[in-house]
């Protein structure tokens, strides 16, 4: 069975440094290549989420903007829905 991990990044994957642990990026890179799908929401733009999830591997689209959007994070671009 797939897993679904969705995640928020301030107060939640963010450490008090503002940071995503090495640990937690490991974890989920780990279980991303296992094939848990793991992605973020966030109320933050994609440039502020790419570098703080730079060293962590995630097959979703990131869920930005407070929802507003979908950020693939692969190809740098938006994700149209329709």
């Amino acid at each position: 069975m797939k897993h679904l991990l969705i995640t928020d990044l301030d107060g939640t994957l963010l450490g008090p440094d503002s940071r995503v642990s090495d640990d937690s990026a490991r974890i989920i890179t780990e279980l991303t290549h296992k094939g848990a799908l793991i992605t973020v929401a966030t109320a933050r733009t994609p440039a502020t989420v790419e570098p703080l999830l730079h060293n962590t591997l995630t097959t979703l689209p990131a869920i930005v903007m407070t929802g507003a959007a979908m950020w693939d994070r692969e190809n740098k671009l938006y994700i149209n829905p329709l």
